[in-house]
Protein backbone atom coordinates (compact mmCIF):
# COMPACT_ATOMS: atom_id res chain seq x y z
CA UNK A 1 0.00 0.00 0.00
CA UNK A 2 1.50 3.65 -0.86
CA UNK A 3 0.41 5.90 2.24
CA UNK A 4 0.51 9.82 1.70
CA UNK A 5 0.99 11.21 5.23
CA UNK A 6 0.04 14.50 5.85
CA UNK A 7 0.79 16.03 9.30
CA UNK A 8 1.22 20.23 9.87
CA UNK A 9 1.42 19.56 13.37
CA UNK A 10 1.97 16.85 15.71
CA UNK A 11 5.57 15.93 14.10
CA UNK A 12 6.89 13.26 16.60
CA UNK A 13 3.68 11.72 16.84
CA UNK A 14 3.25 11.76 12.72
CA UNK A 15 7.38 10.50 12.38
CA UNK A 16 6.65 7.56 15.27
CA UNK A 17 3.00 6.21 13.45
CA UNK A 18 5.26 6.24 10.08
CA UNK A 19 7.99 4.42 11.09
CA UNK A 20 5.65 1.83 11.63
CA UNK A 21 3.46 1.65 8.92
CA UNK A 22 6.95 2.38 6.96
CA UNK A 23 7.71 -1.68 7.89
CA UNK A 24 5.45 -2.60 5.90
CA UNK A 25 3.83 0.25 3.30
CA UNK A 26 5.63 2.89 1.16
CA UNK A 27 4.85 5.83 3.31
CA UNK A 28 5.33 9.92 2.18
CA UNK A 29 5.54 11.54 5.26
CA UNK A 30 4.75 15.92 4.93
CA UNK A 31 5.53 17.94 8.32
CA UNK A 32 5.42 21.41 8.54
CA UNK A 33 9.51 21.75 9.42
CA UNK A 34 8.49 23.85 12.01
CA UNK A 35 6.92 22.07 13.92
CA UNK A 36 8.92 19.04 13.15
CA UNK A 37 12.40 20.87 14.51
CA UNK A 38 10.83 21.54 17.90
CA UNK A 39 9.19 18.61 18.41
CA UNK A 40 11.68 15.52 17.20
CA UNK A 41 14.84 14.56 19.39
CA UNK A 42 18.00 16.53 17.91
CA UNK A 43 19.92 13.51 16.92
CA UNK A 44 16.56 11.89 14.88
CA UNK A 45 17.23 9.80 12.15
CA UNK A 46 14.78 7.32 10.35
CA UNK A 47 16.33 3.43 10.85
CA UNK A 48 17.58 2.02 7.70
CA UNK A 49 15.63 -0.40 5.78
CA UNK A 50 11.99 1.14 6.08
CA UNK A 51 10.07 1.97 2.86
CA UNK A 52 9.86 5.99 4.60
CA UNK A 53 10.46 9.55 2.93
CA UNK A 54 9.97 12.48 4.59
CA UNK A 55 9.22 15.87 3.28
CA UNK A 56 9.15 19.11 5.20
CA UNK A 57 7.41 22.13 4.39
CA UNK A 58 7.60 25.41 5.80
CA UNK A 59 5.20 26.93 7.86
CA UNK A 60 3.99 30.68 8.31
CA UNK A 61 1.62 33.23 8.11
CA UNK A 62 2.72 34.82 4.12
CA UNK A 63 0.08 34.13 1.78
CA UNK A 64 3.53 32.96 -0.10
CA UNK A 65 3.64 30.38 1.69
CA UNK A 66 0.05 29.74 1.75
CA UNK A 67 0.22 28.23 -2.12
CA UNK A 68 3.13 27.85 -2.50
CA UNK A 69 2.59 24.63 0.50
CA UNK A 70 -0.88 23.47 -1.28
CA UNK A 71 1.41 23.72 -4.68
CA UNK A 72 4.26 21.19 -2.80
CA UNK A 73 1.30 19.07 -1.15
CA UNK A 74 -0.42 18.71 -4.82
CA UNK A 75 2.83 18.03 -6.76
CA UNK A 76 3.74 15.53 -3.91
CA UNK A 77 0.42 13.81 -4.17
CA UNK A 78 0.50 13.61 -7.91
CA UNK A 79 4.35 12.26 -8.24
CA UNK A 80 3.55 9.85 -5.61
CA UNK A 81 0.19 8.25 -6.39
CA UNK A 82 -1.04 7.29 -3.10
CA UNK A 83 -3.75 4.29 -2.37
CA UNK A 84 -4.65 6.07 1.04
CA UNK A 85 -4.52 9.76 2.09
CA UNK A 86 -3.71 9.72 5.86
CA UNK A 87 -3.93 13.45 7.41
CA UNK A 88 -4.02 14.80 10.98
CA UNK A 89 -7.31 16.60 11.44
CA UNK A 90 -5.64 19.78 11.78
CA UNK A 91 -6.88 23.03 10.10
CA UNK A 92 -4.33 24.39 8.32
CA UNK A 93 -5.61 26.58 5.48
CA UNK A 94 -2.80 24.38 2.85
CA UNK A 95 -3.88 21.41 3.88
CA UNK A 96 -7.67 22.01 3.53
CA UNK A 97 -6.64 23.91 -0.23
CA UNK A 98 -4.75 20.67 -0.84
CA UNK A 99 -7.52 18.35 0.33
CA UNK A 100 -9.77 20.44 -2.09
CA UNK A 101 -7.52 19.62 -5.64
CA UNK A 102 -7.79 16.50 -4.53
CA UNK A 103 -11.16 15.64 -4.43
CA UNK A 104 -10.93 11.79 -5.54
CA UNK A 105 -8.46 10.71 -2.93
CA UNK A 106 -9.66 8.13 -0.52
CA UNK A 107 -8.81 10.16 2.86
CA UNK A 108 -8.35 8.75 6.48
CA UNK A 109 -8.68 11.72 9.07
CA UNK A 110 -7.10 11.09 12.59
CA UNK A 111 -9.23 13.08 15.07
CA UNK A 112 -7.65 14.28 18.20
CA UNK A 113 -10.16 16.09 19.65
CA UNK A 114 -13.99 15.50 18.39
CA UNK A 115 -15.24 18.80 20.33
CA UNK A 116 -13.10 21.48 21.62
CA UNK A 117 -11.40 21.73 24.97
CA UNK A 118 -12.90 24.05 27.77
CA UNK A 119 -10.71 27.83 27.47
CA UNK A 120 -8.99 28.69 24.99
CA UNK A 121 -10.15 26.02 22.48
CA UNK A 122 -13.19 26.56 22.35
CA UNK A 123 -12.99 30.50 22.07
CA UNK A 124 -11.00 30.07 18.95
CA UNK A 125 -13.35 27.80 17.57
CA UNK A 126 -16.34 29.84 17.91
CA UNK A 127 -15.67 32.32 15.69
CA UNK A 128 -12.91 31.39 13.18
CA UNK A 129 -12.47 29.95 10.02
CA UNK A 130 -10.92 26.64 12.08
CA UNK A 131 -14.10 25.78 12.93
CA UNK A 132 -15.32 26.09 9.10
CA UNK A 133 -12.19 23.89 8.27
CA UNK A 134 -13.10 21.23 11.13
CA UNK A 135 -16.18 20.37 9.47
CA UNK A 136 -14.82 20.62 6.00
CA UNK A 137 -12.12 17.70 6.90
CA UNK A 138 -14.79 15.73 8.84
CA UNK A 139 -17.27 15.83 6.11
CA UNK A 140 -14.76 14.81 3.11
CA UNK A 141 -13.05 11.93 5.57
CA UNK A 142 -13.22 8.80 4.06
CA UNK A 143 -12.67 6.75 7.34
CA UNK A 144 -11.81 8.43 10.81
CA UNK A 145 -9.23 7.38 13.32
CA UNK A 146 -9.72 8.29 17.27
CA UNK A 147 -7.62 7.30 20.14
CA UNK A 148 -9.88 5.61 22.58
CA UNK A 149 -13.62 4.04 22.71
CA UNK A 150 -14.50 6.98 24.36
CA UNK A 151 -13.39 9.24 21.90
CA UNK A 152 -15.17 7.60 19.00
CA UNK A 153 -18.55 7.49 21.17
CA UNK A 154 -18.03 11.31 21.06
CA UNK A 155 -17.06 11.53 17.53
CA UNK A 156 -20.32 9.82 16.73
CA UNK A 157 -22.42 12.30 19.34
CA UNK A 158 -21.13 15.34 17.23
CA UNK A 159 -22.80 14.50 14.24
CA UNK A 160 -20.12 15.85 12.13
CA UNK A 161 -19.03 12.57 9.81
CA UNK A 162 -20.71 10.79 7.01
CA UNK A 163 -21.59 7.34 7.63
CA UNK A 164 -17.99 6.21 7.11
CA UNK A 165 -15.90 3.69 9.21
CA UNK A 166 -14.85 4.93 12.23
CA UNK A 167 -11.94 2.61 14.24
CA UNK A 168 -10.53 3.38 18.03
CA UNK A 169 -6.28 3.00 17.65
CA UNK A 170 -3.71 3.64 20.57
CA UNK A 171 -1.52 6.59 20.48
CA UNK A 172 1.56 5.44 20.96
CA UNK A 173 4.60 6.41 23.26
CA UNK A 174 6.24 9.60 22.80
CA UNK A 175 9.44 10.61 24.03
CA UNK A 176 11.32 7.31 22.15
CA UNK A 177 12.09 8.50 18.87
CA UNK A 178 15.79 7.33 17.36
CA UNK A 179 18.14 9.92 18.63
CA UNK A 180 16.31 10.99 21.94
CA UNK A 181 18.63 11.01 25.24
CA UNK A 182 19.31 7.73 26.05
CA UNK A 183 21.50 8.58 29.00
CA UNK A 184 20.23 7.86 33.11
CA UNK A 185 18.25 10.41 34.51
CA UNK A 186 18.70 10.29 38.33
CA UNK A 187 14.72 10.05 39.88
CA UNK A 188 13.82 13.10 42.07
CA UNK A 189 11.82 11.18 44.76
CA UNK A 190 8.77 13.06 45.43
CA UNK A 191 8.35 15.26 42.61
CA UNK A 192 5.58 15.23 39.90
CA UNK A 193 5.46 16.67 36.64
CA UNK A 194 2.86 18.46 34.98
CA UNK A 195 3.81 19.11 31.50
CA UNK A 196 2.09 21.04 28.55
CA UNK A 197 -0.46 23.61 27.39
CA UNK A 198 -1.99 25.00 30.57
CA UNK A 199 -5.54 25.52 29.67
CA UNK A 200 -8.68 25.70 32.07
CA UNK A 201 -9.53 21.90 31.17
CA UNK A 202 -6.07 20.85 32.67
CA UNK A 203 -7.02 21.25 36.19
CA UNK A 204 -3.81 22.94 37.46
CA UNK A 205 -5.64 24.36 40.25
CA UNK A 206 -6.45 21.38 41.57
CA UNK A 207 -2.96 19.96 41.79
CA UNK A 208 -1.82 22.78 43.55
CA UNK A 209 -4.65 22.53 46.52
CA UNK A 210 -3.18 18.69 46.29
CA UNK A 211 0.31 19.77 46.99
CA UNK A 212 -0.50 21.99 49.82
CA UNK A 213 -2.68 18.98 51.09
CA UNK A 214 0.56 16.70 50.81
CA UNK A 215 2.93 19.43 52.57
CA UNK A 216 0.00 19.32 55.86
CA UNK A 217 0.44 16.09 56.02
CA UNK A 218 4.51 16.58 56.19
CA UNK A 219 4.87 15.00 52.95
CA UNK A 220 7.32 16.95 51.17
CA UNK A 221 6.11 16.81 47.57
CA UNK A 222 7.28 18.92 44.96
CA UNK A 223 5.69 19.75 41.58
CA UNK A 224 7.57 20.69 38.25
CA UNK A 225 4.88 22.96 36.12
CA UNK A 226 6.39 23.00 33.04
CA UNK A 227 4.32 24.87 30.06
CA UNK A 228 2.24 28.05 28.92
CA UNK A 229 -1.50 28.90 28.36
CA UNK A 230 -3.89 31.18 28.81
CA UNK A 231 -4.64 29.61 32.28
CA UNK A 232 -1.54 30.38 34.18
CA UNK A 233 -2.06 33.99 34.56
CA UNK A 234 -4.38 33.25 37.20
CA UNK A 235 -2.11 30.35 38.93
CA UNK A 236 0.99 31.84 38.91
CA UNK A 237 1.79 33.51 42.03
CA UNK A 238 0.93 30.50 43.53
CA UNK A 239 3.48 29.33 41.87
CA UNK A 240 6.73 31.39 41.64
CA UNK A 241 6.84 32.26 45.56
CA UNK A 242 6.98 28.91 46.70
CA UNK A 243 9.48 26.08 47.26
CA UNK A 244 6.85 23.55 46.66
CA UNK A 245 6.58 24.06 42.76
CA UNK A 246 8.98 24.72 40.16
CA UNK A 247 7.71 26.59 37.50
CA UNK A 248 9.40 26.57 33.82
CA UNK A 249 7.40 28.96 31.12
CA UNK A 250 9.40 28.86 28.23
CA UNK A 251 10.12 26.64 25.19
CA UNK A 252 11.73 23.34 25.99
CA UNK A 253 13.39 21.53 23.09
CA UNK A 254 12.69 17.62 22.52
CA UNK A 255 15.65 16.29 24.27
CA UNK A 256 15.08 18.70 27.44
CA UNK A 257 11.14 17.19 27.46
CA UNK A 258 12.38 13.86 27.63
CA UNK A 259 14.90 14.61 30.19
CA UNK A 260 12.01 16.27 32.50
CA UNK A 261 9.71 12.84 32.51
CA UNK A 262 12.96 10.70 33.41
CA UNK A 263 13.64 12.91 35.83
CA UNK A 264 9.98 12.83 37.50
CA UNK A 265 8.59 10.11 40.01
CA UNK A 266 5.07 10.36 38.58
CA UNK A 267 3.32 12.26 35.86
CA UNK A 268 0.33 14.08 37.04
CA UNK A 269 -2.68 14.33 34.91
CA UNK A 270 -5.56 16.68 36.97
CA UNK A 271 -7.34 16.98 33.73
CA UNK A 272 -10.56 18.14 34.36
CA UNK A 273 -11.82 17.01 31.05
CA UNK A 274 -9.90 15.22 28.21
CA UNK A 275 -9.62 13.40 25.36
CA UNK A 276 -6.75 11.13 24.78
CA UNK A 277 -3.20 12.75 26.47
CA UNK A 278 0.54 13.54 24.40
CA UNK A 279 1.87 14.27 28.11
CA UNK A 280 0.30 9.78 29.43
CA UNK A 281 1.87 9.04 25.74
CA UNK A 282 5.42 10.90 27.15
CA UNK A 283 4.94 8.86 30.33
CA UNK A 284 4.73 5.49 28.14
CA UNK A 285 7.45 6.36 26.59
CA UNK A 286 10.07 7.52 29.30
CA UNK A 287 8.60 4.38 31.42
CA UNK A 288 6.98 7.04 34.15
CA UNK A 289 4.36 5.82 36.67
CA UNK A 290 1.07 8.18 36.22
CA UNK A 291 -1.24 9.48 37.89
CA UNK A 292 -4.25 10.99 36.64
CA UNK A 293 -8.59 11.70 36.06
CA UNK A 294 -10.53 9.39 35.10
CA UNK A 295 -12.11 11.52 32.16
CA UNK A 296 -11.82 10.82 28.77
CA UNK A 297 -9.80 7.98 26.81
CA UNK A 298 -7.09 8.43 30.05
CA UNK A 299 -8.55 5.84 31.70
CA UNK A 300 -7.51 3.35 28.52
CA UNK A 301 -3.89 5.00 28.92
CA UNK A 302 -3.70 4.81 32.59
CA UNK A 303 -4.87 1.33 34.03
CA UNK A 304 -4.95 1.66 37.87
CA UNK A 305 -3.01 -0.81 39.40
CA UNK A 306 -0.60 -1.49 36.42
CA UNK A 307 0.96 1.45 35.15
CA UNK A 308 -0.65 3.85 37.30
CA UNK A 309 -3.73 5.70 39.32
CA UNK A 310 -7.03 7.21 37.90
CA UNK A 311 -9.19 9.44 40.17
CA UNK A 312 -12.17 11.18 40.28
CA UNK A 313 -11.78 15.05 38.34
CA UNK A 314 -12.14 18.53 41.07
CA UNK A 315 -10.99 16.44 44.02
CA UNK A 316 -7.72 17.63 45.60
CA UNK A 317 -8.14 15.29 48.42
CA UNK A 318 -8.09 12.13 46.21
CA UNK A 319 -6.04 13.34 44.06
CA UNK A 320 -3.45 14.17 47.01
CA UNK A 321 -3.93 10.52 48.43
CA UNK A 322 -3.16 8.92 45.13
CA UNK A 323 0.17 10.63 45.14
CA UNK A 324 1.34 10.09 48.89
CA UNK A 325 0.38 6.36 47.77
CA UNK A 326 2.80 6.55 44.77
CA UNK A 327 5.55 8.45 47.01
CA UNK A 328 5.29 5.55 50.10
CA UNK A 329 6.50 3.09 48.12
CA UNK A 330 9.71 4.26 45.72
CA UNK A 331 9.87 0.03 44.53
CA UNK A 332 5.77 0.03 43.86
CA UNK A 333 6.07 3.46 41.70
CA UNK A 334 9.17 1.97 39.71
CA UNK A 335 7.07 -1.47 39.02
CA UNK A 336 4.32 0.88 37.65
CA UNK A 337 6.67 3.10 35.68
CA UNK A 338 7.94 0.05 34.31
CA UNK A 339 4.52 -1.50 33.27
CA UNK A 340 4.30 1.74 31.83
CA UNK A 341 7.11 0.83 29.35
CA UNK A 342 5.91 -2.42 28.62
CA UNK A 343 2.24 -1.08 27.13
CA UNK A 344 4.17 1.35 25.31
CA UNK A 345 5.91 -1.61 23.58
CA UNK A 346 3.30 -3.64 23.61
CA UNK A 347 -0.49 -2.99 23.44
CA UNK A 348 -0.44 0.83 23.55
CA UNK A 349 2.32 0.82 20.95
CA UNK A 350 3.02 2.42 17.48
CA UNK A 351 2.87 -1.08 15.63
CA UNK A 352 -0.65 -2.31 17.06
CA UNK A 353 -1.79 1.51 15.84
CA UNK A 354 -0.53 0.62 12.56
CA UNK A 355 -2.21 -2.52 12.69
CA UNK A 356 -5.48 -0.46 13.01
CA UNK A 357 -4.64 2.23 10.22
CA UNK A 358 -3.89 -0.69 7.88
CA UNK A 359 -7.65 -2.23 8.58
CA UNK A 360 -8.90 1.33 7.97
CA UNK A 361 -7.35 1.88 4.89
CA UNK A 362 -8.65 -1.61 3.69
CA UNK A 363 -12.27 -1.10 4.87
CA UNK A 364 -12.22 2.16 2.98
CA UNK A 365 -10.21 0.62 -0.43
CA UNK A 366 -12.76 -2.28 -0.01
CA UNK A 367 -15.60 0.53 -1.07
CA UNK A 368 -13.71 1.43 -4.23
CA UNK A 369 -13.54 -0.26 -7.71
CA UNK A 370 -11.91 -2.08 -9.30
CA UNK A 371 -10.02 -3.54 -6.46
CA UNK A 372 -7.41 -5.86 -8.94
CA UNK A 373 -5.76 -2.79 -10.19
CA UNK A 374 -5.01 -2.09 -6.41
CA UNK A 375 -3.48 -5.48 -5.62
CA UNK A 376 -1.69 -5.31 -8.23
CA UNK A 377 0.04 -2.05 -7.28
CA UNK A 378 -1.18 -0.02 -9.56
CA UNK A 379 -4.06 3.26 -9.09
CA UNK A 380 -7.85 2.01 -9.86
CA UNK A 381 -9.01 3.53 -13.05
CA UNK A 382 -11.19 5.87 -11.65
CA UNK A 383 -7.76 7.72 -10.48
CA UNK A 384 -5.80 9.23 -13.26
CA UNK A 385 -3.56 12.24 -13.73
CA UNK A 386 -6.29 15.11 -13.53
CA UNK A 387 -7.06 14.58 -9.69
Amino acid sequence: MKILFLSPAFGEYATSLALALAREHDVLLVLNAVNAANELPSGFTAPPGLRLRIERLPHDRSMTTLFSNIARYWRLYRQFRPDVVLSQEEPKDYLVGMLALAWRALVVLIVHDPRPHLGLDARRMRWSRLRVYKRLLRWRANGVLVHGERMRSEALETGHFRRVPMMSMPHGPLGCLPGAPVQNFPVVERSCLFFGRIEAYKGLGVLIEAIELLHQRGVPAHAVIAGRGTDLARWRPQLVDSNKFTLIEKYLPADDVVGLFHRAQVVVLPYLEATQSGVAAYALGTGRPVVGTAVGSIGEMVRPGVNGLLVAPRDPLALADALAEVFADPAAARHLGQQSWALGQGALSWNTSAEVCRAMADACLGTRAPQPALRAGKMPSGHDSAD
